[in-house]
């Protein structure tokens, strides 16, 4: 049951840390770095707020039914952004 919990508490903590860089909500000194090879990876910590936001999304809209349309039009746009990055 601890390691259940230590698990999910690791998770939330990840969620809240990277939540804020969806919406540019970080400090100058977290995004300031001297040499290029020192920035990290955003996309790559982003991507399971990303989804899980999506998952929200259709919990949420489960009501009014699945919106095929606004899902690919949000993964079609982090993609193409992946690509000309």
């Amino acid at each position: 049951m601890n390691i259940i919990l230590n698990s999910l508490v690791e998770v939330v903590d990840y969620f809240l840390k990277h939540f804020g860089k969806l919406w540019y909500l970080v400090g100058p000194k977290e995004t300031t770095f001297e040499f290029l090879h020192e920035v990290p990876d955003y996309q790559q910590q982003i991507w399971m707020p990303f989804f899980l936001l999506l998952i929200l999304e259709q919990l949420i809209l489960r009501k009014k039914g699945f919106r095929l349309n606004d899902q690919v039009t949000s993964l079609s746009h982090w993609i193409l952004h992946e690509t000309i990055r």
